[in-house]
């Protein structure tokens, strides 16, 4: 008859510890792995946030600059009908006209009209005037109490001549004894905002939501054409803009089609509109729900583990414990293997095509809202079926193995390559910031297969063709994007292989004379091909010349003359502008320095700068440096920068050009009215001169429009205590036109075209040869 086992008091703490420990252990590993999920939780929700906030930036920008870009025409048109006697206005056709070039730049808009102090429409861009009135409008008779002339944005109107959704912007016009005569009016469609947001492929997460300040809906994504001009009665929302605030943030349920979603709510700069962007919470933490389960099931597979382990112990402390350590680590070996296997290729263990998408779908989300700079390569060798049909599979498939690896190593940790099947790959390339350097890219993984392979003692040459698509114009998905690029890479096979090429054959041609152009420039650079002229500014009044403007040329020891307008957008795309920039601004101040010391007359040298180079964070040092590299004063360099450079970082450009300032440097707008900039905002901007960009001197007087501009245009430099130049003058009409309006400093043809700096000196030596007192 059998005893039964008894254990020592020994014995049964033993047991008793191991038991403890492993119940603690477990324990452990949930508290920690709780700590985990709560930590992926908060980051989850921090990465929707941003993304929120990123799109939040983007689409209250393209609200607010739509308005200013639409009451600067609104300006334009004000100050002429206010300033002109109604018996003294432009005939009716003539107007029309006036408008219908005013609507051309503002394609947000799909009307431009006049009313007069009745309501009735007197002016409109169409040409065509309708009966319909508006004097019952809000907007209207606002217009007509407020005598300062503000802009006035208007509820959601059904308009009763198009017959759909818009939002009026307009402002008073007054008669010469500053009574009210009417308004002009501009109206943006629901649809120009909506169909914006729809470009931006934001997915069903998403609603974007334009409403006024009576909380009326304007636009709306996805689009709900049955709210349009009704009000969204969200008790938050009422509550947020009553207090005055700019932005809020909150999670509710939406009363326009009942999905509960975070909300962050901005105003759209000064104006009385508010952008509401939601996002789904169901979709926020879809990802976290999936890392939670797979925890919970960790947490179970673990548990059992210590369970048999447990058990197994009991039997066998000595084996047990062997054994459960062999059973967790062949779990995690295990478990790690099949989450490689299932995203990489076997034989290169490169991405395969699943984990491909999976990248590609991570980059378009980390930039949602904004360009995604993203670039497909599918690249094929060229000839391999002759290696596997006389070598056999086996060297073909070594083959493929250091194929793969040279490529991988030519490119960044940021870009993936993946093994499609057989002998093709696909590479996704991040942030490639130009076309021409996708293109240095592509010839870089060529050049990197030149060199032979030794597979099993055969020395194997093998060349490559790649396809490019780019996305979102060669596709708005991989399967797209491949597909494209494959037949692409067949384009480069025609063209005889070891090659690559773009989608399209107008973006390939454009990539490769880039690619040309670029080499061209480093080469000028180096090889001093590039040479400055002068063209003379002028005092119109007394015809003495009182600065020239540095102008770039290149002359090609090949090809010639090349334009500016060739090469300068090239050389700002390439960087390679800050080298030439610094080159021309010495060159510049040399000359300067050299007229000085002829005795010749004093001499304002302007330059013109790239927003490229002021985006460089040595700027200010470098102009200081080329000043006192060559002994000039700073009074006598005039930087010219144009509009559109300070769109972009105008917070840190704005304090450039304000230590230019402080150091003496004069500082001129160029191209001024062709980058609709706030008049509010111009008169904060530390600037000397304002020069009106040729494109309205070359209408007048002739066209009613540039001339109502170039007008417009005297009359801020005037306000703001500017000095004026106008370039592009050519004819005695436009100098005589300029006199008359007070616009003394000239450049053009007019008066001389650019020229090297020996003929500036004739001219000089002439004028104080003619002029000994001066």
């Amino acid at each position: 008859m059998n005893k039964p086992l008894r254990y020592s008091r020994i014995e049964w703490r033993r047991r008793a510890a191991i038991i403890a420990f492993a119940i603690f252990a477990f324990v452990s590993y949930i508290v920690l792995i709780s700590l985990s999920l709560y930590h992926a939780r908060e980051r989850e929700l921090e990465t929707v946030l941003t993304q929120q906030t990123s799109l939040a930036k983007v689409l209250v920008s393209q609200a607010d600059a739509t308005l200013k870009k639409i009451d600067t025409v609104l300006l334009s048109v004000q100050q002429k009908l206010s300033e002109t006697p109604a018996d003294l206005r432009p005939a009716p056709s003539v107007m029309n006209q006036i408008l219908a070039s005013h609507l051309a730049l503002i394609g947000e808009s799909q009307s431009l009209r006049v009313a007069d102090a009745q309501g009735r429409f007197i002016y409109d861009a169409s040409g065509v005037l309708h009966s319909a009135t508006i004097s019952d409008r809000e907007y209207f008779l606002h217009n007509r109490d407020d005598p300062n002339g503000e802009l006035v944005i208007s509820e959601p109107l059904f308009a009763r001549i198009t017959h759909n959704w818009v939002v009026t912007v307009s402002r008073r016009i007054n008669d010469d004894r500053g009574e009210f005569a009417g308004l002009i009016q501009a109206a943006v469609r629901a649809e120009f905002f909506e169909n914006f947001y729809a470009s931006l492929n934001l997915g069903k997460p998403y609603s974007v939501t334009l409403v006024d300040e009576k909380l009326r809906m304007l636009a709306r994504f996805p689009a709900t054409q049955e709210q349009l001009g009704k009000p969204i009665m969200s008790p938050l929302l009422r509550d947020f803009i009553a207090s005055g605030a700019s932005d809020t943030q909150y999670t509710t349920i939406s009363v326009v089609d009942n999905v509960e979603r975070s909300y962050m709510v901005r105003k759209v700069g000064p104006y009385p509109l508010y952008l509401i962007i939601g996002h789904t919470k169901s979709d926020q933490l879809s990802a976290w729900y999936q890392q939670l389960g797979w925890s919970i099931v960790g947490i179970v597979v673990l548990g059992g583990v210590l369970l048999g382990w447990i058990v197994v112990w009991l039997r066998s402390y000595d084996s047990a414990l062997a054994l459960a350590g062999r059973m967790t680590s062949a779990y995690e070996i295990t478990l790690q293997r099949m989450r490689h296997l299932a995203g990489h290729d076997p034989l290169t263990d490169l991405p395969n095509r699943a984990l491909l998408e999976e990248r590609m779908a991570a980059a378009l989300a980390e930039t949602k809202g904004r360009r995604a700079d993203l670039v497909l390569m599918f690249i094929d060798l060229d000839h391999f079926k002759d290696i596997n049909d006389t070598l056999g599979h086996g060297v073909g498939d070594k083959l493929l193995v250091q194929v793969a690896e040279r490529l991988r190593q030519s490119l960044t940790d940021q870009d993936t390559i993946s093994r499609q099947g057989g002998d093709e790959f696909a590479v996704l390339l991040r942030g490639y910031a130009s076309l021409t350097r996708v293109a240095e890219v592509a010839q870089r993984l060529i050049d990197e297969l030149d060199p032979p392979f030794v597979v099993n003692e055969h020395e194997l040459r093998v060349t490559a063709s790649i396809g490019i698509s780019v996305y979102p114009q060669d596709g708005p998905d991989i399967v797209t994007l491949l597909k494209n690029a494959d037949t692409a890479m067949y384009q480069a096979k025609a063209e005889g292989g070891r090659g690559f090429h773009f989608f399209t054959e107008e973006m390939n041609a454009r990539v490769l004379n880039r690619v040309t152009l670029d080499k061209n420039l480093h080469s000028a650079l180096l090889n001093q091909e590039f040479i400055l002229h002068y063209q003379p500014q002028v005092d119109g009044a007394s015809g003495q010349i009182t600065g020239v403007e540095a102008l770039i040329r290149w002359h090609h020891p090949q090809q010639g003359e090349i334009s500016p307008a060739q090469f300068i957008p090239a050389a700002e795309e390439s960087g390679i502008i800050n080298g030439i920039g610094d080159w021309v601004l010495n060159q510049a101040c040399l000359q300067a320095r050299r007229w000085l010391d002829l005795g010749m007359p004093e001499l304002t040298m302007a330059v013109n700068i790239s927003a490229v180079q002021l985006r460089q964070p040595d700027f200010v040092a470098k102009v200081m440096a080329a000043l006192c590299r060559h002994g000039l004063p700073a009074e006598y360099l005039e930087l010219e920068i144009t509009e559109s450079a300070l769109i972009r970082d105008t917070q840190r450009i704005v304090r450039i050009l304000n230590e230019l300032r402080k150091q003496g440097v004069r500082l001129s707008v160029d191209d001024f009215g062709t980058g609709y900039s706030s008049l509010a905002y111009l008169k904060n901007l530390p600037f000397d001169k304002i020069k009106i960009d040729q494109s309205f001197i070359r209408g007048i007087p002739e066209r009613e429009d540039d001339t109502a501009i170039t007008e417009v245009i005297i009359g801020i430099a005037k306000s703001l205590k500017m000095e004026l130049i106008a370039e592009g003058v050519e004819t005695k009409e436009q100098y005589d036109f300029l006199l008359q309006h007070h616009c003394q400093q000239m450049q053009g043809y007019f008066f001389g075209k650019p020229v090297p700096a020996a003929e500036i000196e004739q001219r000089l030596l002439q004028s104080v040869e003619a002029n000994p007192g001066q």
